[in-house]
């Protein structure tokens, strides 16, 4: 009888060791999303090789730079189709194509016909929904400057979240105090997943073009913004054990986007933090949706079936 019970009791140790060897581990104990709407590949490229000028100087983005050198990137991720933002950022966090999220317009607030699946909130299932289920200890938050991102993210799945819109309201309002704004809740509640999210270089393409001066001053305004996070994630303690991850919804030409254009459709992704391989520039072909299932892989998340994303395991070590 002892010999059949100690069978068992080794049968179900391996067991267990085997569900556990199985089951998704985190990347980090932090994953910080800074999200730029309107932030094109071909301006990002020429502000890198310096064909980008301001006042006869070349453009300087030193953080994105750093990322890029010291991380994994690429800069050829296709929007879905059409290259608006409310579509796009739909599928950056529930990992599907528009035609089975349903967000089909520049300002859609819930799908426009049925989602091909729906979450636990009546919604697609979202980054913040997945955690919430998955690893319902962990928190998680966002801030956002357009409205339309509480739409797409699932906010009853989210411990945090604050719309900022002074952006557009308060003519004192400046990207650095936005950002300050941001660290405060980084610095105290340490969340697993945190979503930063940037208007104004979108704003900046509507107003005087994509590639314009305004363009780039904006786009070095947010660099900077960068580095005062890197800064602020390092002064909280918490830098070492963070992934930092910079993407964009589309890109942009002339005053507009939502065409179907490479220069429309071509956004950045670009990973960074001690967890990943200096790889350089990702060879693997990269849609919108890609960027929700790297997300759940970074923060050890099963996967749904229903999701089309891949995440790239190859870039972390």
């Amino acid at each position: 009888m002892k010999t059949q019970f100690l069978i068992a009791v080794t049968c179900l140790a391996v067991l267990a060791t085997g569900c556990c060897a199985d089951k998704p581990q985190p990347k980090a104990g932090h994953v910080v999303f800074v999200g730029i709407d309107g932030l094109a590949s071909w301006c990002l490229e020429q502000a890198l090789d310096g064909t980008a000028t301001l006042s006869g100087e070349a453009v300087e983005i030193p953080h994105i730079r750093q990322m890029m050198e010291g991380g994994a990137y690429t800069l050829r991720k296709r929007s879905v189709m059409p290259s608006a933002s409310a579509i796009n950022w739909a599928s950056i966090f529930n990992g599907v194509p528009t035609e089975m999220h349903g967000y089909n317009a520049w300002n859609s607030r819930k799908p426009a016909i049925p989602a091909a699946e729906t979450g636990i909130n009546g919604m697609p299932t979202t980054v913040y929904t997945l955690l919430r289920a998955q690893r319902p200890e962990a928190v998680s938050g966002a801030q956002y400057n357009w409205d339309g991102i509480g739409y797409v993210i699932d906010t009853l799945a989210a411990s945090w979240h604050r719309f900022d819109p002074t952006v557009h309201r308060d003519p004192a309002y400046t990207s650095a105090a936005y950002t300050a704004r941001a660290l405060e809740y980084l610095a105290s509640a340490g969340p697993a997943f945190f979503t930063l999210y940037y208007d104004e270089l979108d704003a900046a393409g509507h107003g005087t073009g994509w590639g314009s001066d305004t363009y780039y001053s904006v786009l070095e305004e947010l660099d900077a913004c960068i580095g005062q996070l890197m800064d602020g994630l390092r002064e909280a303690g918490i830098w070492d054990d963070t992934l930092l991850v910079l993407s964009s919804d589309h890109g942009g030409k002339d005053r507009g986007h939502g065409g179907f254009t490479i220069e429309e459709l071509e956004a950045p992704f670009i990973v960074y933090g001690k967890p990943v391989k200096s790889t350089g520039a990702i060879t693997r072909t990269m849609m919108q949706y890609d960027v929700a299932a790297n997300f759940a892989y970074m923060l050890g998340l099963d996967i749904p079936d229903h999701w089309r994303g891949r995440p790239f395991p190859e870039i972390f070590e």
